[in-house]
């Protein structure tokens, strides 16, 4: 999936001198210095040419300090650009294309301190056709590095990781149903979660409906509830979890397990918004938003007559991949300090890998 921010408007300025002056005197770092976040200023050989006050201020330099350096060496204090460490690299992205990118990193801070930000970059043009980089950086508050699930959270620095955690940032914004993909044990009750939390509806209702424990017999029962005396030994009226996350999520986990005729019931819902509780004549409506997840392949399911197809197109607006833990190894350590803190708050006591123990996990 491909979640870019693509703006087909290419701003023009005058080509920069030493003095970050053009021919006709229009001063280019004047021009930057009205954008409030921090922004830079960059050629086709990854050289920063201006920086504007908004960055020498949030990290602490003067722009001679960062002019003519590379900046893959001043934000990821790496000798190489970031697309040769395999992340998703605006520079190499708008130089290619020249249309705008974004794009979330790790950036470093002049103290060393690592920061998530998000990258918007836009391409650039003076009067003589030349091309640059204009990388505006968005520092993101510290609630927004860590995402959250009861007491897991994600975490990661991989290049894979932090690809997934953008498109799911701006899938989140959306108000789109997603089908995330991903092997047992991936995290995809984490990132439904994620998605919820960077969504308009993050104050509201998270529902959880794990499909392979759910018996057929029940489906309406517990989706679109119940009235009173609907079936035997019905006593009372129930809301289903569906109305339960009117104005919320609702995460349907390992919905490629619903048999066909829940299916079924599931794509009337899902069409209309609209549902009737079990026994009951009235008409309801809620507004909620679906997240579904598998580790199935749903379209070749469809092709087998296992899956509806219908389903599959209204669940699949948008789709995620997230990736296995082979192919974020540099993740492991991160993740495996996570688990020993749960151990601590368990068991009591603080909890850390030795340094052998580290060692085996990378092999």
């Amino acid at each position: 999936m491909e979640m870019q921010n693509r703006d087909r408007t290419t701003p023009v300025v005058h080509k920069p001198t030493k003095k970050h002056q053009s021919a006709t005197g229009l001063d280019v770092q004047s021009v930057l210095n009205i954008q409030q976040n921090p922004m830079v200023l960059i050629d086709d050989h990854y050289r920063i040419i201006a920086a504007n006050r908004a960055y020498q201020e949030a990290y602490g330099v003067q722009s001679d300090e960062v002019i003519g350096r590379c900046c893959h060496e001043i934000s990821h204090h790496s000798p190489v650009p970031c697309h040769m460490r395999g992340e998703d690299c605006p520079h190499q992205a708008v130089f290619t294309t020249g249309e705008a990118h974004d794009v979330r990193h790790i950036h470093y801070d002049h103290q060393n301190h690592a920061e998530h930000v998000r990258i918007r970059g836009h391409a650039i043009k003076d009067q003589e056709g030349n091309t640059y980089l204009g990388e505006e950086i968005i520092r993101l508050p510290h609630q927004e590095e860590d995402i959250t699930c009861g007491d897991m959270r994600m975490v990661g620095r991989s290049p894979a990781f932090m690809k997934c955690l953008n498109h799911i940032e701006m899938a989140g914004r959306t108000d789109a149903s997603i089908l995330l993909y991903g092997e047992s044990g991936v995290g995809k009750e984490l990132a439904a979660s994620a998605l919820h939390q960077f969504s308009a509806r993050a104050s509201e209702a998270f529902i959880t409906v794990d499909c392979t424990s759910l018996p057929e017999t029940l489906f309406e029962s517990e989706i679109l509830g119940h009235e009173r005396g609907a079936f035997t030994g019905c006593l009372g009226r129930k809301r289903g979890l569906y109305e339960m996350a009117d104005r919320g999520t609702l995460f349907l986990d390992e919905v490629g397990e619903l048999p066909l005729s829940m299916q079924a019931k599931l794509l009337r819902v899902l069409e209309t918004g609209t549902f009737r509780r079990l026994g009951g004549s009235e008409t309801l409506h809620a507004d909620v938003r679906i997240i579904a997840a598998t580790n199935r392949n749903l379209l070749e399911m469809a092709g087998q007559r296992q899956f509806r197809e219908d389903l599959y197109y209204r669940l699949a607006a948008i789709t995620i991949d997230l990736p296995p833990l082979r192919d974020r190894r540099d993740d492991i350590a991160g993740i495996a300090a996570v688990l020993l803190e749960r151990i601590g708050k368990s068991w009591g006591g603080q909890w850390t890998l030795s340094k052998d123990a580290e060692r085996r996990l990378f092999t």
